[in-house]
């Protein structure tokens, strides 16, 4: 039987298209700080995207540090 089933798979590869699997990546979003000359700390948003990509806005003015 195993014969029988293994040469059915082969005929299906050739018929069906393959489709490579990927893991969609979890989104989410956090914010990053830093001081900068001391006194001054930014903020940017940073997310994650589901391609598995992360983008950040350009930094901005938060509060002194």
């Amino acid at each position: 039987m195993k014969l029988f089933a293994t040469i059915g798979d082969l005929m299906l590869s050739k018929v069906l298209p393959h489709e490579s699997a990927s893991a969609a990546c979890p989104t989410r979003s956090w914010y990053q700080y830093k001081c900068v000359q001391g006194r001054r700390r930014l903020r940017r948003r940073c997310t994650d995207t589901p391609q598995c990509t992360t983008t950040c806005t350009a930094w901005t003015y938060y509060s002194m540090c």
